[in-house]
């Protein structure tokens, strides 16, 4: 293994140095110097001699699915790792939070006394794209999902716990009669939102919808004859 570089992407993701695959293992061999910790490429069997960057906090792993609506077959598919936002992790701090308590110690506090207590519930797809960074704070150019300019569509509940419950999957897919209207729409981001925004008409202002979670990617043709699928897994 020989020693390389710029092992991270812009956004501090690791990456194959020779594939640029994002699917790494981390690795260790013994060499006359001791033993050496590295990756291999789960992708090319590339094996680097750079560590892997221990990453903590909230990880999350996208799979969007273009399937031809006449046979259900997978015509494309993109499975990446995505960016959780700074607004997702102030969101995560609040839902954990107490604003107050109003109950005697050992009695469970009402939903109300925590500062924050909606959970995720939508997703909103764009067309737009941007850097992948923590301070992402709104779709670049968001799109109606619907005839009636809804913007925010709800993910399946209820949702999965895979992972003895350590991991979090919210999935939408979107119908041959959603999104493209009746034009090919060309989506190439996508964001996870809190229910805490119901109480707003679901055709916003867009910038007042931060997401907590944020996605952008090669443009995916989405026309009448096609279903949009997106599995969002966010892991603690």
């Amino acid at each position: 293994m020989g020693i390389e570089l710029n092992l991270t992407d812009q956004v501090g993701q690791p990456r194959c140095s020779k594939c640029g695959s994002v699917h790494l293992r981390p690795v260790s061999q013994i060499s006359a110097t001791g033993v050496v910790n590295g990756y291999m490429c789960v992708a090319c069997e590339h094996r680097g001699s750079t560590p892997i960057p221990k990453k903590v906090g909230v990880r999350g792993e996208v799979t969007i699915q273009l399937i031809r609506a006449s046979d259900g077959e997978v015509v494309h598919q993109i499975y990446d790792p995505n960016v959780f936002t700074d607004v997702g992790r102030n969101w995560l701090a609040a839902l954990i939070s107490y604003a107050t308590f109003t109950q005697s110690p050992g009695v469970n506090e009402p939903a109300s006394s925590k500062r924050r207590y909606d959970g995720v519930r939508y997703m909103m797809v764009g067309t737009g794209t941007q850097l992948e960074t923590n301070s992402v704070d709104m779709l670049n150019t968001p799109v109606a999902y619907n005839g009636a300019g809804d913007y925010l569509a709800q993910v399946v509940a209820p949702n999965e716990l895979p992972g003895s419950g350590i991991s979090a999957v919210f999935q939408r897919t979107y119908g041959v009669n959603e999104i493209s209207m009746p034009t090919t729409v060309y989506i190439s981001e996508v964001g996870l939102y809190p229910s805490g925004i119901e109480s707003a008409p679901l055709s916003p202002a867009i910038s007042t919808y931060p997401p907590l979670a944020y996605k952008t990617f090669e443009p995916v043709p989405k026309t009448t004859a096609f279903l949009f699928a997106v599995r969002w897994e966010l892991k603690f």
